[in-house]
């Protein structure tokens, strides 16, 4: 993303570029995050582990969204896998609506006495009165989101190298030499026999007209 040809083109639509920044800010953030709730201890209370639990289910969404928008800008249109589905699910149910805002969805609990800072188990009681129970590993969870969200962003990574591959294919017949202006060697040598600050910047500016001003409709 730092290559300046690719941000100047990302650059030309702004909202996007906002998001595609604010993206992969938010994923480093999330693995930041992650690898700081892999490395705890659990800690002793039970409201505690309430927050931190909160916190890693609210982290996995968050990351999930980011790189959906990553694929979207970059016209990727990947399905949802169902290992994605899943852990939204899971996130919704505990801290997104265990209060129920749909007639058809499960009023949740926690189960407090089994709750670990690594594990918990959740239960679900359905609009038909039947009661399900979960047994959730978040590391496992973690592993899982990692493996589906890189298989994403490896197919952004490819596109890219893909849009390299074709725009060098198309622009490499051309030498720098044959764009550049003929009298670039005599600007250079003025700009190093420059005797006052002045005539420095006199250079500086004919040596920038000339070198760009040939280049940049080519690109």
């Amino acid at each position: 993303m730092n290559h300046i040809r690719l941000q100047t083109a990302l650059s030309e639509d702004i909202r996007e570029f906002d998001i595609l920044c604010s993206a992969l800010d938010a994923i480093g953030d999330a693995e930041e995050g992650i690898s700081s709730y892999m490395e705890m201890d659990d800690p002793p209370d039970s409201g505690s582990r309430y927050i931190v639990l909160y916190g890693i289910l609210q982290i996995l969404f968050v990351e999930q969204d980011a790189v959906s928008a990553i694929s979207k800008i970059f016209s990727l249109n990947e399905r949802q896998s169902e290992e994605i589905k899943e852990i939204r699910e899971i996130r919704n149910y505990n801290i997104g609506h265990p209060v129920p805002n749909l007639e058809n969805k499960p009023a949740c609990f926690i189960s407090r006495s089994e709750m670990r800072l690594k594990r918990f188990k959740l239960m679900l009681c359905w609009p038909n009165k039947k009661t399900e129970f979960r047994a959730v590993n978040v590391p496992n969870l973690i592993r899982r989101q990692q493996h589906a969200l890189s298989t994403t962003l490896r197919a952004v990574i490819e596109k890219l190298r893909e849009e390299e591959i074709s725009h060098r294919q198309k622009f490499g017949k051309y030498k720098l030499s044959d764009i550049l202006h003929p009298s670039l060697p005599w600007l250079l040598s003025k700009l190093g026999t420059a005797r006052t600050p002045d005539d420095k910047k006199l250079a500086l500016g004919h040596l920038n007209i000339m070198t760009c001003s040939p280049i940049c409709p080519r690109l």
